[in-house]
């Protein structure tokens, strides 16, 4: 794909979807103007035409008084606009590789109420709105000023818009077309638009990584990243892994699970041949199937377990270690029983005086979601050489050795398979996959992630909910590689 210096976009259709807050306040206007009742169907003719041209084609005598009673109801709108699955992650990860604007024909206070309000304005440099020029999409002008005030020449910009109209100004002006199919409502006189994108998610192809080595693995994280909310792996995820392995590539899972819980899951998911390798324990634990190699790292002492519980004394947690393939806690509770849950194993009260005895894997410290801001401020003030921490979910903050990472288990697992990092995907959410994501050739932080992950990505996929990873898979990845490459080790 070519290379952009800059993304414009239109908003309406594009950015957002706001077709009903548009059309059915549009029927209003046609029913007090004209007199006619006007079907849902009938006025969706109007949605890809600028306001203005809208009130020209109903012939309205007071076009500028009506219509800024349009843009009053519109705005009175309930339901109000809603931004597209995908956008928001969209603009994060364009962010922060080309320069990023707006041509709409909203006016100031619209913009203001449906994108600003958002926090969608971040993302732009510019915006060219209704109240910039006197002439409007079709004609150039709109798009010949954003170009002037980004300065910036018109071959260095895609627009990225879903109507005729945009079309047709980005023709006047010069401008390389991609056409938002997802916002759509008729093609009718787009002809050969330079790109088509069928949804939000597509225009990450914008972003260019063909500087990249070529990929050789695929590691991503388990809870927050490649199972939904409900812990399933869905069957597109699934088969977005299918795909990864008939292509060649070696596909593994890096958790701050033990390796028991991990396999567990692999079976119920019935995807023994689908993955490879597994970094376990946040790296402590790496087991690598086709290499029939494994090997454990890192523990933290005994003692200063003891010094961490003693820190968190009079606060409402309860505390855990693994042990073997059972979830050691220090007490019965429902947090013992959700992480029991969690991660498919048993867990046992036990006591954790003989746990002081010896060294562990790790620590946790678990919380109940609403309090761990809270646990981990107060975790924070507890520094060591011997330990670090890091929140690794919803209601596990983690103690362990200070040279334990995901990364570390990368390192490794990379060196075993001959590979350098940079021919790695690295899928993740949470603060402890941050490493990975920053280290991997290519960083993918999902849509859900902490602030820091989102900061190290290369990339911001769908959330957990929507299938981020089989999406980047899926359309991203592999629908950009050449079919003819071989990636098998």
């Amino acid at each position: 794909m070519k290379k952009y210096k800059a993304v414009i976009y239109d908003i309406d259709g594009t950015i957002l979807d706001t077709l009903k807050m548009n059309m059915i306040p549009l029927q209003r206007i046609i029913k007090e103007e004209l007199g006619i009742d006007y079907s849902y169907e009938q006025v969706l003719k109007f949605a890809s035409y600028p306001g203005m041209k809208v009130m020209d084609e109903l012939n309205i005598k007071d076009k500028e008084k009506t219509y800024a009673r349009w843009v009053q109801y519109v705005n009175d709108y309930e339901e109000g606009a809603a931004v597209y699955l995908g956008i928001r992650e969209v603009l994060e990860t364009v962010h922060k590789y080309m320069r990023q604007a707006v041509v709409s024909a909203k006016t100031k206070k619209q913009y203001e109420i449906d994108v600003v309000s958002k926090g969608l304005d971040q993302f732009m440099e510019t915006a060219v709105l209704a109240d910039d020029t006197t002439l409007h999409k079709p004609d150039p002008a709109p798009i010949l000023l954003c170009l002037e005030r980004l300065n910036i020449k018109r071959e260095e910009v895609i627009y990225i818009g879903d109507a005729l109209s945009d079309y047709l100004c980005c023709q006047a002006a010069g401008v390389d077309f991609g056409y938002a199919l997802w916002g759509s409502v008729s093609d009718e006189g787009i002809v050969d638009p330079t790109f088509t994108f069928h949804q939000p998610i597509d225009l990450l192809k914008l972003v260019d990584f063909s500087s990249k080595e070529n990929i050789k693995m695929i590691v991503s994280d388990i809870d927050g990243t490649l199972l939904n909310d409900q812990e399933e792996l869905t069957e597109k995820t699934k088969q977005a892994l299918v795909r990864l392995k008939q292509n060649g590539y070696l596909f593994g899972l890096a958790s701050g699970r033990p390796l028991c819980s991990i396999e567990k899951l692999i079976k119920q998911w019935q995807a023994e041949d689908l993955v490879d390798f597994i970094l376990g324990i946040n790296g402590g634990h790496i087991k690598d199937y086709r290499l029939n190699k494994e090997e454990k790292y890192y523990t933290i002492d005994g003692q200063d377990i003891k010094t961490i519980i003693d820190h968190f004394d009079g606060y409402s947690v309860n505390f855990g270690v693994y042990l073997d393939d059972t979830l050691g806690v220090m007490k019965e509770d429902d947090l013992a029983v959700r992480l029991s849950l969690s991660d498919g194993i048993d867990y046992q009260v036990i006591d954790f005086d003989e746990i002081y005895r010896t060294p562990q894997s790790k620590l946790i410290v678990m919380s109940q979601p609403e309090d761990m801001p809270l646990i981990k401020a107060h975790g924070e003030k507890l520094k060591s050489a011997a330990f670090k921490s890091v929140q690794a979910g919803k209601i596990e903050y983690e103690f362990m050795h200070p040279d334990l990472s995901k990364s570390f288990a990368l390192k490794k697992i990379a060196e075993w398979n001959g590979i350098s990092l940079k021919q790695i995907i690295a899928f993740g959410d949470a603060d402890n996959d941050a490493e990975i994501i920053k280290e991997a050739g290519i960083g993918v932080a999902m849509g859900n992630a902490s602030s820091q992950t989102k900061k190290n990505a290369d990339y911001i996929a769908l959330d957990y909910q929507h299938n981020g990873v089989a999406c980047f898979i899926n359309s991203i990845f592999l629908d950009r590689e050449k079919k003819d490459e071989d990636h098998r080790l």
